[in-house]
């Protein structure tokens, strides 16, 4: 049996705007060099900054070497917001149904935020309304092939789903047969 975990909203959406609006993320800055062999190795450059829309900061740079051996690389720099000059927000996962049988997909209701359609690659349609465990609504278990890569794989709500009684839904899956 499968839980089905959900990103929190206000989670996803700071993690979305972490960009502000940037194409990437920079990586941390690399590692300073090693110092050099010999009477004392000198200290190693401090690392750049990492490269795309969110810089990271440049790493530290290397310890100076002791007579006759190399001194040690710096340390990586940490990714941070160039927006904030913070490091992204964390996420939080929460269970919201338990003891499905191979869930492939959640689609929320456009027209009730609690009610959520699951489908099970063995080919089950369940509902979730609210804090309730999932029904069964649609069973096509036997029409629907699981071998390989095969199954209940998606599901497409009616552009209309749930204005003026629209409740037609589609199903992508492969038949057996």
């Amino acid at each position: 049996m499968r839980a089905w975990l959900v990103i929190g909203a206000a989670s996803l959406g700071a993690l979305l705007l972490a960009a502000c609006g940037d194409d990437s993320s920079g990586g941390g800055g690399s590692g300073g060099t090693a110092g050099t062999a010999g009477n004392g190795g000198s200290a190693g450059n401090g690392g750049s900054a990492g490269n795309g829309g969110s810089a990271g900061n440049a790493g530290s740079a290397g310890n100076g070497g002791s007579s006759g051996s190399a001194g040690n690389g710096g340390t990586g720099g940490m990714v941070m917001n160039t927006c904030t000059g913070e490091a992204p927000p964390s996420v939080t996962l929460t269970e919201v149904a338990s003891g499905l049988n191979g869930p492939m997909e959640m689609i929320g209701d456009p027209q009730d935020a609690t009610r959520m359609f699951i489908i099970e690659r063995n080919g089950r349609v369940m509902v979730k309304n609210g804090a309730a465990a999932p029904t069964l609504v649609l069973d096509i278990t036997s029409s629907v092939s699981t071998s390989s890569e095969g199954g209940l794989l998606g599901m497409a709500l009616h552009p209309n789903f749930g204005q003026g009684g629209e409740r037609r839904f589609y199903l992508s899956y492969t038949g057996g047969g």
